[in-house]
């Protein structure tokens, strides 16, 4: 179709008003071909007839078919797929670079397509640098491929905006054909002329102008680089002037008591003196307690014979004195000579669900429950299995106070509780080491339990210095 329709006056007052009306529906027959015939070349140029004399005409030029952009591959556009509620700029003139559109095109005929889609949404092209409209050009109604021809207007820099909605979706672009400014309104078109001779193929056109600047992207942030590698470390500064001397300090306080000495060589005996009366018969201490009142005295529970001890040897100073089995000089377990002056096996050496800890122990106060004193360790208890442990603690309470002391497990977020039992002491007066050793019920099934040395105080504060404890695990 070529020349332009001249301007209409009211409907039914024109004698060519009929005619008018089914030239543009060939008109617009003819826009919706031109798209389909140019992605396989075989439209020919022509003018499109604008409605409006007052108005440019404008003239289709089809093209070979090239894709002038592609999310997947970022090729003119951002790396897809495009996620819901973005808008991203297009470049069309000086598209493609073998044969470049001019600057002074007004419209493009452009295939898009999306495919990847993840639901339900639509997209919208328009001139860029325009209000976006509230219209679809494409619907998405499935993961794709899914083409829609359009004719649009090119907008600001050359470019047309391209807006996907509510979910994300590749996207890409085929250029058919695009339209430039023709001459304006006139009379109907007159009879196509023969075509003439093809010319010769003129030279090269110049470069086009660069187009402006798209906005800035809106893709989140990178990640982190990695950490660079430690510099040189700088050379030692020079050494500051010395300072003048403070105030004297506070006098210190004074240190523990040293160690007792060496008992002196026994005197020779003495004669024989006259017995005494009988005194009267003592109370017997109690079947689970021992009051110690000795100085430098220790009380332990002995396993071999389930009784309590009370020594008043010094335990751990090299001397074997009193009723002291063994002494090897230091307070160590699993020696052979243990803190309280008894001999003792080696301990075995620890199985995979084995553990032992010795640390330093803060002031435990008075509770109802057992509290665990120093350190604690998580351990894998096989089926079938029990605990053997033992432990010791080095304790001191200001005044005479009831003391509960065991070897615990703890599971989750639980209490600690002893294995089976636990061994009370009444203790007061200078500090005294007590020792425990413990067996466990049979475990019929694998566990993971938190163990450790535990206390319960009832009546005054417990000061604790030491505690050191062995847990294993036995079959049987």
């Amino acid at each position: 179709m070529r020349g332009t329709t001249k301007e209409l006056g009211a409907a039914g007052t024109d004698p060519g008003h009929r005619g008018l009306q089914r030239r543009r529906r060939d008109r617009y027959a003819l826009l919706a071909t031109a798209g389909l015939f140019a992605s396989v070349g075989v439209f020919t140029v022509g003018r499109v007839a604008m409605a409006d004399s007052s108005l440019t005409s404008s003239v289709f030029v089809p093209v070979s078919p090239y894709r002038v952009f592609d999310t997947r591959s970022a090729s003119n556009s951002p790396q897809g797929p495009i996620p819901g509620g973005v808008a991203f700029d297009v470049q069309i003139t000086g598209t493609p670079a073998s044969s470049p559109m001019p600057a002074d095109a007004t419209a493009v005929v452009i295939n898009l397509t999306y495919l990847d889609g993840t639901g339900p949404g639509f997209i919208t092209v328009w001139p860029a640098g325009q209000v976006q409209p509230t219209v679809s050009n494409l619907n998405k109604v499935g993961a794709g491929p899914v083409p829609n021809l359009a004719t649009i207007k090119i907008g600001a820099g050359g470019k047309i905006s391209v807006f996907n909605q509510a979910t994300s979706a590749n996207i890409f672009g085929d250029v058919a054909g695009y339209y430039v400014s023709g001459g304006s309104g006139g009379g109907p078109a007159g009879p196509a002329g023969a075509a003439g001779p093809t010319g010769p193929t003129g030279p090269v056109g110049p470069a086009g102008s660069a187009g402006a600047t798209g906005p800035a992207g809106t893709g989140a942030a990178g990640p982190a680089g990695a950490v660079g590698a430690m510099g040189p470390a700088g050379v030692a500064g020079a050494a500051g002037p010395v300072g003048a001397m403070g105030p004297a300090g506070v006098a210190g306080a004074a240190g523990p008591v040293g160690p007792a000495g060496a008992a002196g060589v026994a005197g020779a005996a003495g004669p024989v003196g006259p017995a005494g009366p009988t005194g009267a018969s003592g109370a017997g201490l109690p079947g689970s307690a021992c009051v110690v009142g000795m100085s430098n005295g220790t009380v332990s529970y002995d396993s071999r014979n389930a009784a309590l001890e009370c020594h008043g040897g010094t335990v751990g100073n090299g001397i074997r004195e009193l009723d002291e089995e063994c002494d090897d000089g230091n307070l160590v377990n699993g020696d052979g000579c243990d803190i309280f002056g008894n001999r003792e096996p080696v301990a075995p050496p620890l199985t995979p669900a084995s553990v032992s800890s010795s640390a330093a122990i803060a002031t435990i106060a008075p509770a109802a429950n057992f509290v665990f004193i120093g350190s604690t360790q998580v351990i894998n208890v096989r089926a079938n299995s029990r605990l053997m442990g033992s432990g010791s603690a080095s304790i001191g309470l200001a005044t005479t106070s009831e003391l509960d002391l065991a070897l615990c497990s703890q599971s989750g977020a639980n209490l600690p509780v002893p294995f089976t039992t636990f061994l009370t002491f009444l203790l007061g007066g200078p500090r005294h080491s007590v020792a425990i050793s413990m067996r466990s019920n049979l475990f019929n099934s694998a566990q993971t339990l938190t163990v450790g040395m535990c206390a319960k105080v009832t009546t005054a504060a417990d000061q604790n210095d030491w505690a050191s404890w062995w847990v294993t695990e036995v079959f049987g």
